[in-house]
């Protein structure tokens, strides 16, 4: 009896997270959880993130919403690290501050990140989340479009690293689609395929 309560203990223990007060700083720039010894899930992320406007101006507060899609195997994470980065440039720097709410404190906290304050979210203690929000205050100057990019920890050996939300654009920088693409590059493409289709119907009506 005594060996099969040990087996199930250590059993227990080997789902836990690795850290479960909170990513470490060393984990920062890759966001990839450190201590668990397994590769991050491929499939696609039960996750995910939203975000309260689309685009940004200096000193601007926005709310990010972590939470699950509906699921009955993933209905939960138990560790996360939130950060804000550029979708071009110097693509490894978070971007901005972040503010916990004041109900979550116990929940969540802020890490400082290549030696910025308050520059990423993480747990603040192991259990079952849903839906969190936190606070995002854009830099005093403009940075270029942005995302947020996120891991999330099911457990120490269930998580999935670069979850991402849509970008928020920056009205200063030159706009970008949907699909990632330069906007100006996409309105090329379709007028070059314009201009192949009126020259088509020209050498069809010259054989008619």
């Amino acid at each position: 009896m005594q060996v099969r309560i040990v087996v199930v203990v250590c059993c227990a223990l080997g789902v836990t997270l690795a850290y479960p007060y909170g990513a470490p700083v060393g984990s920062c720039l890759a966001m990839f959880p450190t201590g668990h010894a397994v590769d991050q899930q491929t499939s696609a992320p039960p996750f995910q993130i939203q975000v309260s406007q689309a685009t940004y101006n200096p000193n601007d507060v926005i709310n990010v919403t972590l939470h699950t899609l509906a699921s009955d195997l993933y209905k939960y994470w138990e560790g996360v690290l939130l950060q804000a980065r550029r979708v071009a440039g110097n693509m490894d720097e978070p971007i901005g501050t972040w503010t916990i709410m004041a109900n979550d404190t116990n929940d969540l906290k802020t890490l400082n990140c290549s030696g910025i304050n308050n520059s990423a979210v993480t747990h603040n203690v192991e259990k079952h989340y849903v839906t969190k929000v936190v606070q995002w205050t854009a830099p005093p100057q403009a940075q270029g479009h942005v995302k947020f990019r996120a891991t999330f920890v099911k457990n120490k050996v269930t998580f999935w690293v670069n979850v991402m939300s849509a970008t928020v654009q920056d009205p200063t920088a030159e706009p970008i689609t949907d699909n990632g693409k330069n906007g100006a590059s996409s309105t090329r493409v379709i007028y070059g395929d314009v201009f192949v289709l009126a020259t088509l119907c020209t050498l069809l009506k010259r054989m008619l």
